[in-house]
């Protein structure tokens, strides 16, 4: 979640903490405005699953792209690949969003 323009921006695991517990969501919300001081934990165990998680997801990655190849504009299937958005601006969110809602329309097998 963050702020941007007036507005704020949901992550999916937002979605997933309000889901779960609308306080956790809520208790967030607070310290992004200022509401409640920013809880700092340092926590071993959750940087370390951060990382694993982090390589399994680029494992994953690779896995789709030796199993469905590389997605192209024209050409059905594979893994279109689009890169972070430059700035978090609306404009560069938006040009994003377009991105992946033209590999979906054109047929790609995965977004990452």
């Amino acid at each position: 979640m963050f702020f941007l323009e007036g507005a704020f921006v949901f992550s999916a695991s937002d979605i997933v903490t309000a889901s779960e517990c609308e306080f956790a969501l809520l208790r967030q919300l607070d310290e992004k405005l200022g509401r409640a001081p920013v809880l700092s934990v340092e926590d071993p165990m959750r940087e370390r699953a951060a990382r694993l998680g982090d390589v399994h997801e680029q494992n994953v990655l690779q896995a789709y792209r030796e199993r469905y190849g590389l997605w192209a504009p024209g050409r059905g299937g594979g893994v279109a690949e689009i890169e972070q958005a430059s700035a978090m601006t609306w404009q560069a969110l938006a040009a994003k969003h377009a991105e992946s809602m033209a590999a979906l329309e054109g047929g790609a097998d995965v977004v990452f």
